[in-house]
């Protein structure tokens, strides 16, 4: 693929890069929806993504699934820490800032938090709240970061020599 489609389907390496070339008309229209692949849905640099073969732990409720989901909306790229912007700047959901977003009681929000904890589906290092990339990840690239949080979940689901490759890094 080339620099403009690239640039264009949103895999550049970073979010802050603007398309040098940005097609009009029937040009963009073919580029976004070739008809031997079907249409590009959703123009997103970091989607976040789910994998099939790593479910939610069997013991969560629907209730509890949800809120997860809810939480994974909060995400930030490369990172899967919980964050909001501040005066142009990702900063860290504090306990109390992620149960007003999810319309929970403070409370309850640590008791739920207590629980993926546990069930390390989230990890908290810092004050700062990180998901699992084993079943949620927005970005491309997974950093050595993300990778030690929760070594024991991607160990045992990445290729044997990505995890001697991070190992090698430490």
């Amino acid at each position: 693929m080339d620099e403009k489609k690239e640039l264009l389907y949103g895999i550049a390496d970073t979010a802050e890069e603007e398309p040098a070339f940005v097609p009009q008309g029937k040009e963009y229209q073919k580029l976004r929806f070739p008809e031997e692949r079907g249409y590009r849905f959703w123009l997103s640099k970091s989607p976040i993504r789910i994998y099939p073969g790593c479910t939610l732990p069997k013991t969560l409720t629907q209730a509890e699934k949800g809120t997860v989901l809810d939480c994974v909306h909060y995400m930030e790229a490369s990172t899967n820490m919980l964050f909001h912007r501040v005066n142009g700047y990702n900063k860290p959901l504090s306990v109390k800032q992620l149960a007003e977003r999810l319309g929970k009681k403070e409370r309850q929000t640590y008791s739920f938090l207590k629980k993926m904890y546990d069930l390390r589906v989230f990890a908290c290092e810092d004050g700062r709240i990180y998901v699992n990339p084993c079943y949620f990840f927005r970005g491309v690239y997974l950093n050595s970061h993300l990778f030690f949080l929760f070594e024991t979940d991607l160990a045992s689901v990445l290729p044997e020599w990505v995890v001697n490759r991070y190992y090698g890094m430490s």
